[in-house]
């Protein structure tokens, strides 16, 4: 594989192994179940949000690592916050076309201006503009003099390689561009300061114009701050070896891993949010005498953990919201609005006590 000229270079070949390739198919292949996974647009949206936030207050976590400030700065991570959403947001405005551009110059200085907190630049990392004089790190980094005509030569070689077509699919080829452009933004450190939230906010950018879905936002942000010494070491051994392969993979197995917890937490709220709608449809169907009553019990079946079975017992303090309407009412009021919910099909009775019947989510499953 080509690279920039000047003082970033890699080996013209470089491989990506076995292993690598399958999770690269395996984080499409989850990608694409998260985008057409069953959501309420409210928990769609929830999900969206906290990932966004999570990954602000990782990368200036990762970015702001001076001694007494290991969180990082709220000011920063408020203009990741903004910096992420405003990428994000270009890319939903530009659309999902194979030939809408990764990056450009000015991508990378309107999000430097941001993450620098604008035009003002309380941070003095030069907002928005490439840096001036020579970086001690990292080891080997261009003269100031050089940094413009390699951000410009890394961004047309990112647009010529990993072309359309080869066994890896536009999606592993986005991911390899993304982790790619991160080693590069850093091996040419083209801000005065900055750089590191700088090279994940356009690593970010560049999943997003592949559709890597938004509630994964978080997933390479927080790899990277979790284990610093094994991302630190990863990026050494890229710029010794003059190789993208250790961070590609390095990077690739962190993501698959993420992805697939990230897929998780999406089963688990696209089965709640089905669960949510059930409820509302068998008890809208049903006949009760009082508006409270039918309150009681909604609240009831909504705190009704989605696994295991409790007893009567355990249901009275399952919340403050099950426990207060209950709290001067008999067992046999409970185990009434249990037999109204078991006769709706929302619950079953087994030995252990009762549980919630998801089974009734799946099509076909009569009331049980």
């Amino acid at each position: 594989m080509s690279a920039p000229a000047g003082r970033i270079r890699f080996r013209r070949q470089w491989g990506i192994s076995p292993r690598t390739r399958y999770q690269l198919g395996r984080c499409d292949a989850m990608a694409s179940a998260i985008r057409a996974m069953p959501l309420h647009p409210d928990d769609r949206r929830r999900l969206r949000e906290s990932s966004l936030a999570r990954g602000a207050r990782a990368i200036a976590s990762l970015q702001d690592d001076r001694p007494g400030m290991p969180g990082g700065s709220d000011e920063l991570a408020e203009d990741c916050a903004v910096a992420m959403q405003r990428l994000h947001d270009r890319v939903h405005v530009a659309g999902e076309g194979e030939d809408n551009p990764l990056i450009d110059a000015d991508t990378l200085l309107g999000a430097h201006l941001l993450l620098a907190g604008g035009p003002d630049d309380p941070r003095g990392w030069g907002a928005g503009g490439y840096r001036t004089r020579r970086c001690a790190t990292p080891e080997g980094a261009p003269d100031a003099a050089e940094v413009p005509t390699l951000v410009g030569e890394l961004i047309a070689w990112l647009g010529r390689e990993l072309a359309e077509g080869g066994r890896d699919s536009r999606f592993g080829r986005a991911v390899v561009r993304a982790l790619a452009s991160h080693a590069h933004i850093l091996a040419i450190s083209p801000f005065r300061g900055g750089n590191r939230a700088a090279a994940a906010l356009i690593e970010g950018y560049v999943l997003a114009a592949a559709r890597c879905p938004t509630v994964a936002s978080h997933v390479l942000p927080e790899l990277y701050l979790r284990a610093k010494e094994e991302y630190a070491g990863a990026l050494d051994r890229c710029r010794r070896d003059r190789s993208l392969t250790s961070f590609v993979e390095y990077g690739v197995a962190g993501l698959a891993g993420g992805v697939r917890k990230v897929m998780a937490e999406m089963a688990d709220a696209s089965l709640r949010s089905n669960w949510r709608c059930l409820i509302r449809e068998r008890l809208a169907a049903g006949v009760s005498r009082k508006r409270s009553v039918l309150a009681r019990r909604r609240q009831l079946i909504l705190a009704l953990p989605l696994d295991g079975a409790l007893g009567l017992d355990e249901m009275m303090g399952l919340n403050t919201g099950v426990a207060e309407p209950y709290a001067d009412l008999s067992r046999r009021t409970l185990r009434r609005d249990l037999a109204f919910l078991r006769d709706a099909g929302l619950v079953v009775e087994r030995e252990g006590g009762w549980s919630a019947n998801t089974a009734a989510l799946r099509p076909g499953t009569a009331a049980r």
